[in-house]
């Protein structure tokens, strides 16, 4: 109950409906996810180590 009704405050006061908040939402977690995934790019975390793999794999079976 206090979730709709902070919910029905939030759609007053930014003047949206809550399709449109739930967008602005969804976009603001892609660019905050898109640039978190620039800065591993960045700092090379997902550099592939083969010679490590292939311990691990040998190690697994």
């Amino acid at each position: 109950m206090i979730a709709f009704c902070k919910l029905e405050l939030l759609k007053f006061k930014v003047g949206c409906n809550h399709f449109a908040l739930k967008a602005k939402l969804y976009i603001k977690a892609l660019q905050a996810s898109y640039s978190e995934l620039q800065k591993f790019k960045e700092e090379d975390v997902f550099r592939i180590d083969t010679k490590q793999d292939a311990n691990i794999l040998e190690a697994a079976c």
